[in-house]
């Protein structure tokens, strides 16, 4: 018999990590390696070219980043290095999405909410930091 003690834990670890969760059923990478800095040093250019999630890795973003209604997060973490595009999410709903290299996004839904999101560790290359995020969540230097 299942002791209210484990429901407990249950509900207290595992819930807010599922409903936090946001699950992809379709995903298009738009436009991706790009600053959003306008008139970029050269420099800058060729570091966001190195930014290109694949699709694999953005459905693994949007399945465990962190969700909030406040943009926070896209200041704390900012990075000029972009990629964008549309995605379905399993419920029905579409939108624009967007992340940059540090690993802050956001999805905007057509009735223009949005939705911010923040992971730390990721499997690309965050091209700002010289550094690639690894999914064990050691860092390897390039």
């Amino acid at each position: 018999m299942v002791k209210r003690r484990d429901i407990l834990l249950f509900v207290l670890f595992f819930v807010p990590a599922i409903m936090n969760a946001v699950s992809v059923k379709n995903i298009e990478i738009e436009n991706s390696g790009i600053t959003a800095t306008k008139n970029p040093p050269a420099g800058e250019v060729n570091a966001c070219k190195k930014f290109t999630p694949n699709k694999e890795q953005l459905i693994n973003y949007f399945r465990s980043a962190e969700t909030s209604s406040d943009i926070s997060w896209d200041h704390d973490y900012y990075s000029s290095c972009i990629s964008y595009g549309n995605l379905e999410l399993e419920n029905g709903q579409t939108g624009k999405w967007r992340i940059s290299s540090g690993g802050a996004g956001d999805i905007r839904f057509p009735d223009g909410k949005y939705i911010y999101l923040f992971r730390e560790k990721n499997e690309w290359v965050d091209s700002q930091q010289d550094h690639i995020h690894t999914k064990n969540g050691f860092m390897a230097i390039i």
